[in-house]
């Protein structure tokens, strides 16, 4: 059976409410990630943006059987709506280049064995327009926050695997002390139960 993987460097990793895979590993190709989406419930997410600042995504196995079953687990796990899987549900396969924003992909998946690879496409988003905000823009709007919303903020920013160590995050990081979390994946899902 070929080998699919999904890639990861959010909520997918210490929430994945039924997603298959087989556990997460931090040796993912390098991305640009940014806390640059800004979700209806009031956290800033991780996204794929233009940025000159590359690290390195986790990654997982996936019990698929073959790669649309794959993207429909990830457009599933994500709430993607049907009409943007196209859009919103990336997808590689062996023999394509690599996509632009992960530029070392085909070699990376050639490197472990890899048939396809999937990873959420959704784009940075600020006050309701697709456009990244700036890292001013980011803590500002998180200082902000009261309530439920900013714990919820909080939370994600403080579960994001530590390697996700962006420009935006070191700004959180010296504004709000929102820092990381624990060490490994099993740890950071004991900190998000409590």
């Amino acid at each position: 059976m070929a080998r699919i993987a999904s890639l990861g460097w959010g909520s997918l990793i210490w929430e994945p409410k039924g997603f298959p895979i087989q556990g997460w590993f931090e040796d993912g190709p390098l991305i640009p990630a940014e806390f640059a989406r800004q979700s209806q419930d009031g956290r800033i997410t991780l996204v794929l943006v233009d940025t000159e600042r590359l690290v390195p995504s986790m990654w997982a196995v996936m019990d698929s059987v073959d790669l649309a079953s794959a993207v429909e687990a990830l457009r599933s796990r994500e709430n993607i709506p049907r009409k943007n899987v196209e859009k919103h549900v990336c997808r590689w396969s062996a023999g394509q280049p690599s996509p632009r924003l992960i530029p070392d992909l085909s070699e990376w998946a050639n490197v472990h064995d890899l048939a396809h690879v999937v990873w959420t496409g959704l784009p940075p988003k600020f006050n309701d327009a697709e456009i990244t905000p700036t890292a001013e823009q980011v803590v500002e709007y998180l200082e902000k926050l009261t309530g439920e919303k900013r714990e919820k903020a909080e939370r994600y920013v403080r579960l994001a695997p530590r390697q996700i160590d962006t420009q935006y995050r070191r700004c959180i990081e010296a504004s709000l002390h929102w820092h990381a979390l624990g060490g490994g994946t099993e740890e950071r899902q004991g900190e998000a139960i409590r």
